[in-house]
């Protein structure tokens, strides 16, 4: 698991975590986490020409939600989902990193 660095941001007056990490030379920002209905994954310099998987598994790895070519800004709707701990795979070229996601 990469290492994240964590910091908070005030969005629609409540207090908001973000992961941010730096992965084969691409920026990450997953925000926010906890989570309560979707999350946002944000990759800046994302080259036009190139493109990121995303996938979403449950804890009993079950695939849930899969973006086969993200873009630079990505949202993924929780809504449906029960509480508790998901895990989000991005692959980037060939780099294939995990986070863990919290549903509230």
């Amino acid at each position: 698991m990469p290492s994240q660095e964590m910091s908070t941001a005030d969005k629609d007056s409540k207090e908001q975590k973000e992961c941010k990490d730096l992965v084969d030379g691409k920026d990450i920002l997953i925000y926010p986490n906890p989570v309560s209905s979707e999350f946002t994954i944000v990759i800046p310099n994302l080259d036009v020409d190139e493109f990121a998987s995303l996938m979403l598994y449950d804890q009993s790895g079950r695939l849930i939600y899969q973006i086969e070519k993200a873009t630079m800004s990505n949202i993924i709707n929780l809504a449906d989902q029960s509480p508790g701990v998901y895990f989000l795979n991005i692959h980037i070229g060939d780099i294939n990193v995990q986070w863990k996601i919290i549903k509230e």
